[in-house]
Protein backbone atom coordinates (compact mmCIF):
# COMPACT_ATOMS: atom_id res chain seq x y z
CA UNK A 1 0.00 0.00 0.00
CA UNK A 2 2.59 2.20 0.91
CA UNK A 3 4.66 1.92 -2.50
CA UNK A 4 0.79 2.50 -4.63
CA UNK A 5 0.54 5.81 -2.52
CA UNK A 6 4.19 6.71 -2.17
CA UNK A 7 4.20 6.74 1.53
CA UNK A 8 1.74 9.66 2.36
CA UNK A 9 -1.09 9.57 4.62
CA UNK A 10 -4.29 11.65 2.88
CA UNK A 11 -5.00 9.35 0.52
CA UNK A 12 -7.62 7.36 3.10
CA UNK A 13 -10.13 10.23 3.88
CA UNK A 14 -8.52 13.06 1.64
CA UNK A 15 -7.13 15.28 4.27
CA UNK A 16 -3.75 16.70 4.34
CA UNK A 17 -0.55 16.34 6.48
CA UNK A 18 -1.26 18.34 10.27
CA UNK A 19 1.62 19.10 11.83
CA UNK A 20 2.59 16.95 14.66
CA UNK A 21 3.78 18.40 18.38
CA UNK A 22 4.42 17.49 21.75
CA UNK A 23 4.20 20.23 24.39
CA UNK A 24 4.65 20.78 28.17
CA UNK A 25 2.42 22.86 29.64
CA UNK A 26 3.04 24.04 33.77
CA UNK A 27 0.49 22.62 36.07
CA UNK A 28 -0.32 25.85 37.77
CA UNK A 29 -0.26 28.58 34.77
CA UNK A 30 -1.19 26.71 31.72
CA UNK A 31 1.70 28.22 30.21
CA UNK A 32 3.85 26.57 27.72
CA UNK A 33 6.69 25.26 28.75
CA UNK A 34 8.68 23.26 25.52
CA UNK A 35 7.33 21.92 22.37
CA UNK A 36 8.88 19.72 19.76
CA UNK A 37 7.78 19.60 16.62
CA UNK A 38 7.50 15.73 15.29
CA UNK A 39 7.37 14.93 11.53
CA UNK A 40 4.52 13.56 10.25
CA UNK A 41 3.37 10.09 9.64
CA UNK A 42 4.79 9.44 6.68
CA UNK A 43 2.75 5.92 5.93
CA UNK A 44 -0.47 5.89 5.27
CA UNK A 45 -1.55 3.69 7.79
CA UNK A 46 -0.01 3.17 12.03
CA UNK A 47 2.51 0.81 12.75
CA UNK A 48 1.53 -2.65 12.53
CA UNK A 49 -1.80 -2.05 10.62
CA UNK A 50 0.02 -2.21 6.85
CA UNK A 51 1.32 -5.41 7.55
CA UNK A 52 -1.47 -7.63 7.80
CA UNK A 53 -3.97 -6.15 5.88
CA UNK A 54 -4.55 -8.43 3.56
CA UNK A 55 -5.38 -11.47 6.19
CA UNK A 56 -7.63 -8.46 8.22
CA UNK A 57 -9.52 -8.16 4.49
CA UNK A 58 -9.67 -11.48 4.06
CA UNK A 59 -11.38 -11.35 8.01
CA UNK A 60 -13.74 -8.93 6.78
CA UNK A 61 -14.49 -10.21 3.91
CA UNK A 62 -16.47 -13.30 5.68
CA UNK A 63 -17.71 -11.25 7.94
CA UNK A 64 -15.36 -11.49 11.15
CA UNK A 65 -13.60 -8.52 11.74
CA UNK A 66 -12.99 -5.04 10.41
CA UNK A 67 -9.65 -4.81 8.51
CA UNK A 68 -8.27 -1.07 9.77
CA UNK A 69 -7.33 -0.19 13.51
CA UNK A 70 -7.34 3.88 13.07
CA UNK A 71 -5.61 4.57 16.01
CA UNK A 72 -5.15 7.64 17.51
CA UNK A 73 -1.80 9.42 16.24
CA UNK A 74 -0.56 9.19 20.06
CA UNK A 75 -0.44 6.95 22.65
CA UNK A 76 -1.32 8.53 26.32
CA UNK A 77 1.28 10.52 28.07
CA UNK A 78 3.56 9.00 30.71
CA UNK A 79 5.60 11.24 32.70
CA UNK A 80 8.45 9.52 35.29
CA UNK A 81 9.33 11.30 38.43
CA UNK A 82 12.35 12.99 36.82
CA UNK A 83 9.89 14.58 34.62
CA UNK A 84 10.74 13.11 31.65
CA UNK A 85 7.68 12.28 29.73
CA UNK A 86 7.39 8.87 26.70
CA UNK A 87 4.97 9.16 24.34
CA UNK A 88 4.35 6.61 21.56
CA UNK A 89 3.54 7.63 18.25
CA UNK A 90 1.32 5.81 14.95
CA UNK A 91 4.75 4.95 13.04
CA UNK A 92 5.89 3.10 16.12
CA UNK A 93 8.95 5.16 17.52
CA UNK A 94 8.60 5.81 21.28
CA UNK A 95 9.95 9.45 22.64
CA UNK A 96 11.34 10.41 25.58
CA UNK A 97 11.64 13.99 25.91
CA UNK A 98 12.79 15.92 29.51
CA UNK A 99 13.97 19.88 29.34
CA UNK A 100 16.92 19.12 31.50
CA UNK A 101 17.57 22.18 32.98
CA UNK A 102 14.34 23.77 33.04
CA UNK A 103 14.91 26.46 30.34
CA UNK A 104 12.31 25.72 28.16
CA UNK A 105 14.22 24.24 25.75
CA UNK A 106 14.88 20.55 24.31
CA UNK A 107 17.97 19.33 23.19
Amino acid sequence: ISLATEGKPNWLFMVKEKPQRMMALDAETGAERWVLDVRSLDKPACAGDEELLWRRMGAWMSMRSHPVCLPDSWAQAVIDADGTAFLGFADGRLFAVRDENGDGRLG
